[in-house]
């Protein structure tokens, strides 16, 4: 019998995964959209004969606020949807986000034919649902993986939105290639309903309440895990030492690098390998598809250099995740500038991308799992607070390349854009190294002594006492 956790983890993974079909699909399916529109609007010049054309202009412009209107919608969910988790748990409301990604994929090929506002507040109202996904899946983190574990089960769930990505790029590109961008979305829009009822069926918010697991992992559970044995009311968690902690702000910075590293990888670099390098679209969704599949693989291999960092060298848990930090933004940083140098030669392109976004599977086990050290009773809010600033800075930089076009000349667009995340990254995990720490915060408690992190803590300090007392008897003797 596969035990409850690891049955947790294959399904909120595959959640994770199918939460985000829609958003990365249309990062391919767009350049799609926008050549159908050319097509036509050539055909119209010559005064050929043409059907289909869409209603909206593909400008720049235009493509960069709906790529960004995701993001937009998250900004405003990912704040109130960390207590909403840590306060009612995140089974049902993953479930519901799940089923309003379906729709808003489904809707994209109506929309894209028929109106721009409408389309962009299609991809907000979906991002509005999917600020929620997140902060869900990490207070389930937190009651569902063992301390003897840590970093192991929740790599594998946000490695979900790696696969999506590996996934929608090579699955848009052959649709779209041999077929038409529209079947994407509605096959990605009905995937969705089949991840519902075996989730329903075989998933539960705590491992005290699983009818699928046996009695030996809920006791292994109750013992290795730092929650609370109550969930904090709104008025319990601790906003304001949140927003005033050092490791929190750590977090945050070191997120945000990473997220502009990831933005501009999902959503510039297609742009450039389309424009300056002139591939096609197929061609363009497999080698956009690499650095995913780099990511994916160096993740969960990072997963394992974590454990040994912890175990077999008997590292503690801040200078672990301060060594993964700066081998995933640095080393993107530093592959990253070799770019512009290059840009003329495909393959040297193609290697040196792949390497430096594989190295973001770092992340995983560095500043964004941070939060279930600092403050896991609070994850959700700590990762909800984090997550806004994430997607702020995801719905800025698909903007950056229209304002380096508008001040700087079109042959030194790409090398300023390819520097200036080199710049993001160094210097968000400079703040870090000097703010970061996995020390379990004193804020963390819930009411005056409920909670089972007090208890872990108790018993450490009663087993220093012990081991102090036989010393001092052997000394003694």
């Amino acid at each position: 019998m596969i035990p409850a956790r690891y049955m947790f983890t294959m399904l909120a993974c595959a959640g994770n995964m199918i939460n985000l079909f829609g958003r990365d699909s249309l990062r391919i399916g767009i350049l799609a959209i926008k050549e159908e529109e050319k097509l036509c609007q050539d055909a119209l010049a010559a005064n050929q004969t043409s059907t289909g054309c869409s209603y909206i202009q593909w400008s720049d412009s235009n493509i960069a606020q709906v790529l960004g209107a995701f993001n937009y919608g998250m900004i405003l969910t990912m704040v109130c949807g960390g207590p909403l988790s840590d306060m009612l748990g995140g089974k049902y409301l993953l479930l519901m986000v799940t089923l309003v990604s379906s729709i808003c994929t489904l809707l994209v090929p109506i929309m894209a034919d028929t109106s721009l506002p409408w389309l962009i507040t299609c991809q907000v109202v979906y991002g509005l649902s999917g600020g929620l996904v997140v902060p869900a899946l990490s207070c389930m983190i937190a009651r569902w993986e063992p301390r003897c574990q840590r970093g192991r089960l929740a790599t594998i769930i946000y490695t979900g939105s790696q696969f999506s990505a590996v996934f929608t790029a090579l699955f848009t590109g052959y649709i779209t290639y041999n077929y038409n961008w529209r079947l994407v979305f509605y096959i990605l829009g009905c995937v969705p309903l089949l991840w519902i009822i075996p989730w329903l069926l075989l998933v539960s918010e705590n491992p005290s309440d699983s009818k699928m697991i046996s009695d030996e992992e809920k006791d292994f559970l109750m013992r290795e895990t730092n929650t609370s044995v109550i969930r904090p009311r709104m008025r319990d968690i601790p906003f304001g030492n949140i927003l005033s902690s050092g490791p929190v702000w750590g977090i945050i910075l070191a997120n945000i690098g990473c997220s502009w590293a990831s933005t501009h990888t999902s959503l510039l670099l297609p742009q450039f390998l389309h424009q300056v390098l002139r591939l096609p679209i197929h061609h363009n969704s497999i080698l956009s598809s690499l650095p995913y599949i780099g990511c994916c693989l160096v993740g969960l291999l990072a997963s394992c250099f974590y454990t040994w960092l912890t175990t077999t060298l008997g590292l503690g848990h801040t200078p672990a995740r301060k060594i993964c930090s700066s081998i995933c933004l640095w080393g993107f940083a530093a592959l990253t500038m070799i770019v512009p140098l290059i840009s003329q030669d495909t393959v040297l392109v193609t290697i040196t991308t792949t390497g430096a976004y594989s190295l973001m599977g770092f992340n995983l086990v560095g500043a964004w799992s941070n939060p279930l050290d600092i403050a896991p009773n609070y994850v959700g809010t700590v990762m909800g607070i984090s997550g806004l600033f994430c997607y702020i800075t995801g719905a800025l930089v698909p903007n950056t390349l229209g304002l380096a076009s508008a001040f700087i000349p079109p042959e030194d667009v790409w090398t300023f854009l390819f520097f200036l995340v080199v710049g993001v990254t160094i210097i968000s995990n400079m703040l870090f190294l000097l703010l970061g720490t996995a020390d379990l915060q004193e804020w963390n408690s819930v009411g005056s002594s409920d909670s089972r992190e007090r208890l872990h803590q108790c018993e450490e300090k009663v087993g220093q006492s012990l081991l102090g007392f036989q010393s001092q008897g052997h000394r003694v003797v």
